[in-house]
């Protein structure tokens, strides 16, 4: 046996040791080589947002950067006052960290939104309408604003009396970026830093805003304006324009023949020559325009996401103001 096997028990078990040993010190390389970086690992997910409208939607990417996905969602329909949120939005407010909305009564769908998506309790509800001083609306605006409202067994706080539209003012987005930045900063502390100074830098910029848009609309100031619906109060305030009266008074509702009648009559009154539209209601516009032997232009209430007016709330703020200047001077 020995003549077969010349190898004595002690050298094959040194050979098996060392063999052992030479796999041990492959697998610790191995191992070692995972925190060097050679093992792929899945990043943490980012925080999700969901935005009601547009406005809310370009704040809010630009306060998040890279370190958040923000979405806008995209409803049964484009008119905010009779918004209803599609299965897939439903989907997706689940699985943010945040559902941001106007408030005011604007978004009477939003708790059951929330409710619906599931029973976590993981979406927050952020109203930024809350966030700022608010306008009060005339009396019919404000009486179908709490229909809407009521109708719908809205849950939000705040006085009906105010006009939700507050998007429409420089200023007061700036107010509600610069807020969008600490909620961000609370609800992702490990990028707090990168979202407020985001939400610093985006406000400085919208600040800047609203001081060119007092300078570019002086050839404006002082006239008098009849729009679709009460919903530049603010931008009309920022470049001292009056609203004089509207077309229709329930946002949300085609205007009356009274309505319609009323408020032709006061823009014959005050000269205008132009019949303010928007994308909802284009051709009855032109229809009315065509009849007064005046011109129709479009004004974007910025409710939408998609508009011809530009692709950022920066660009389509420009074209209101521009458009209103250029047709009331």
């Amino acid at each position: 046996m020995s003549a077969r096997f010349p190898i004595s028990i002690l050298a094959l078990r040194r050979v098996c040791f060392a063999a052992l040993g030479a796999g041990a010190g492959a697998l610790f390389s191995l191992t070692s080589g995972c925190g060097t970086g050679t093992q792929t690992s899945t990043p943490p997910a980012k925080m999700e947002l969901t935005a009601s409208i547009f406005p809310l939607y370009d704040w809010a990417k630009e306060v998040a950067g890279s370190d958040a996905d923000v979405y806008l969602l995209e409803g049964e329909g484009g008119d905010p006052h009779s918004f209803s949120p599609s299965m897939r939005d439903i989907g997706r407010i689940g699985r943010s960290r945040a559902l941001l909305v106007v408030g005011l009564g604007l978004d009477p769908w939003s708790h059951r939104a929330i409710e619906s998506a599931g029973k976590s309790g993981n979406t927050e509800l952020l109203e930024a309408g809350m966030w700022v001083e608010r306008r009060k609306l005339g009396a019919a605006e404000k009486e179908a604003h709490a229909h809407h409202a009521h109708a719908a067994q809205d849950h939000d706080h705040g006085d009906l009396d105010d006009d939700p539209h507050v998007w429409l003012d420089p200023n007061r987005a700036a107010q509600i970026t610069e807020r969008l930045g600490e909620e961000f900063a609370r609800l992702d502390a490990p990028h707090a830093e990168g979202y407020r100074a985001r939400a610093k830098a985006y406000a400085a910029r919208l600040r800047d805003l609203a001081l060119e848009f007092a300078e570019t609309s002086k050839p404006a100031r002082g006239k008098q304006i009849v729009t679709m619906h009460d919903a530049y109060g603010y931008l009309l305030e920022l470049c001292g324009i009056k609203l004089a009266g509207v077309m229709q008074i329930a946002p949300g509702l085609e205007p009356s023949a009274q309505d319609v009648s009323a408020a032709t009559a006061k823009l014959r009154e005050i000269g205008q020559r132009v019949v303010f539209s928007e994308a909802q209601n284009e051709s009855g516009a032109k229809a009315l325009a065509e009849a007064l032997g005046v011109k129709a232009a479009p004004l974007d209430p910025l409710e939408r996401g998609q508009a011809p007016s530009g692709s950022t709330y920066i660009e389509r703020m420009r074209y209101n103001v521009k458009t209103l200047v250029e047709n009331l001077q």
